[in-house]
């Protein structure tokens, strides 16, 4: 079928039947600005790790440092996906084919906060202070465990700079325990004291190698974790870390630990706030001591018996807050009798 006149492009519409099938993808200004322009940068869609039994949560569209989420958006406005078409009956002549009839479209937002260190704890082996690991979860390589986080490439490296994610000899990651983390935090505030080296002020270029060789053991478990766990908490600009004056962020610091002591101490027994918050100040140096304060650990604890005892907020109700964010109006979590996300790209039949 088409339309003809004397002046316009004539259009042909293509048999249903031979349609091609799209979906469109909405784009925020932000995103479209910087797709548009001279050197814009490559966008990959990744997914959580589905596990066997569980339900596939939604795709999620990246940048290289950014993260969007996914929606499929129903319209009642009629849309047409248009190309050029030559006649066989009229070749050079101008004309537009009606290739497809998109009935939805995906909408992409803004991730509302970063979710990549809830999955790493999520997917890791956790390493215990005894140098062995615990749980069954497989060893990943990094690239896997990328691969398996709905997050960009930028988010997930700092969370896993944060996390002092270790790496063997093959390259797998193994996520430290806190209580392997606060202890080997010990042994660098005491290795410090003897040097000495003053961790509040600049550190000399060495000061990292000489630390890590003063707590090294014999597989060199706490030495590799020096630089992990001080490489977390120095201050980073975009460009990285100023290699001229090399220094730890304090804020950074003081929340590290207190997480840190936190989830070690509520790992045993109810932990009473003001011992917690008396155990938290005497890991800091005592420079930085009077930082110490529980606003600092926003979204990490919560709070019982009228404030008086303090407890470690999973890093797992991360994943359980986005889910209920996304809960429809209705009442339906947004991914329930949902397909997968990989099958929204296929054709659907239209009833007939």
């Amino acid at each position: 079928m088409s339309t003809q006149s004397s002046t316009g492009i004539p259009v042909s519409l293509l048999a249903e039947a031979q349609h091609q099938h799209f979906r469109l993808l909405e784009l925020p200004p932000e995103l479209l600005e910087v797709l548009t322009s001279a050197n814009p940068p490559t966008l990959y869609f990744k997914s959580a790790e589905v596990v066997a039994g569980g339900s596939a949560g939604n795709a999620v569209l990246c940048t290289h440092d950014k993260t969007y989420n996914i929606r499929q958006k129903n319209s009642s406005n009629t849309v047409y996906v248009l190309q050029p078409h030559e006649s066989n009956d009229e070749p050079g002549k101008q004309r537009i084919q009606i290739i497809s009839q998109p009935q939805s479209t995906l909408e992409t937002t803004p991730a509302p906060k970063p979710c990549a260190a809830a999955y790493i704890r999520q997917l890791l082996p956790v390493l215990a202070s005894t140098g062995q690991s615990v749980g069954a979860r497989d060893s990943l390589t990094k690239a896997q465990l990328f691969a398996n986080i709905p997050a960009s490439d930028a988010e997930c490296e700092v969370a896993l700079r944060e996390l002092a994610v270790l790496f063997d000899e093959h390259g797998k990651c193994m996520l430290p325990s806190a209580q392997l983390r606060l202890d080997t935090w010990h042994s660098i505030l005491a290795a410090a004291r003897a040097r000495p080296i003053d961790l509040t002020a600049s550190l000399a270029s060495n000061s990292i190698d000489l630390l890590r060789t003063d707590v090294s053991d014999v597989d060199d478990l706490q030495g590799t974790l020096v630089t992990a766990i001080v490489g977390s908490v120095l201050i980073q600009s975009e460009e990285g870390i100023d290699t001229e004056d090399v220094r730890i962020d304090p804020s950074a610091l003081v929340r590290w630990a207190g997480i840190t002591r936190l989830e070690a101490m509520s790992a045993k027994t109810s932990t009473t706030a003001s011992v917690f918050k008396s155990a938290w100040r005497d890991d800091m140096p005592e420079l930085w001591r009077s930082m110490v304060d529980t606003a600092l650990l926003a979204g990490r604890y919560t709070l019982s018996d009228g404030g008086k005892t303090i407890h470690f907020r999973d890093y797992q109700l991360d994943l359980e807050d986005d889910v209920s964010a996304s809960t429809a109006p209705d009442g339906r979590a947004a991914g329930s009798k949902r397909k997968q996300w990989h099958e929204k790209f296929r054709p659907t039949k239209r009833p007939t």
